[in-house]
């Protein structure tokens, strides 16, 4: 119906726990591990944020290249801010802190960033101690349209 083999289809319900271990060993079989390279400078997707009353903007983030700890001090390369790391981690659904975010992953950061008109989606977000050479490919600016 939508353009997949139906030959390949694991049948499953999370509803009734049938076919989770099947399922879960075609996604390990068919999915392809993220790369990135752990050794490089930071590169991170912003894809969201969201201010938090008590910990500022909060940033969802996509780790392309290189690792982000709290104590990093990270550039916004589209304004050029730069902040410290004060907390990474991960959602799953709720927000679990973890030590450090490395390429592949998918997660939060904030840095005690107060507005949240300072961060833009589509930026990337790297070490402003190791800059990456360049930004990821496909942000633009977005213009204000009434």
């Amino acid at each position: 119906v939508i353009g997949l083999d139906a030959s390949e289809a694991v049948l499953a319900s999370a509803k009734k726990g049938i076919g989770i271990e099947e399922m879960l060993e075609q996604i390990v079989q068919n999915v392809p591990a993220p790369d990135g390279d752990l050794e490089a400078p930071l590169k991170a997707l912003i894809f969201d944020s969201v201010y938090d009353d008590y910990r500022g903007v909060v940033l969802s983030i996509r780790v392309v290249e290189g690792t982000v700890k709290p104590g990093d001090k990270i550039r916004l390369m589209n304004s050029g801010a730069e902040y410290e790391v004060v907390e990474v981690g991960v959602n799953s659904p709720k927000p679990l802190k973890r030590d450090f975010l490395m390429a592949g992953d998918v997660g939060y950061l904030t840095a005690s960033i107060k507005d949240i008109q300072d961060t833009r989606v589509g930026d990337t977000v790297t070490n402003a101690n190791n800059p990456t050479a360049k930004p990821l490919e496909g942000y633009r600016e977005m213009n204000p349209m009434v």
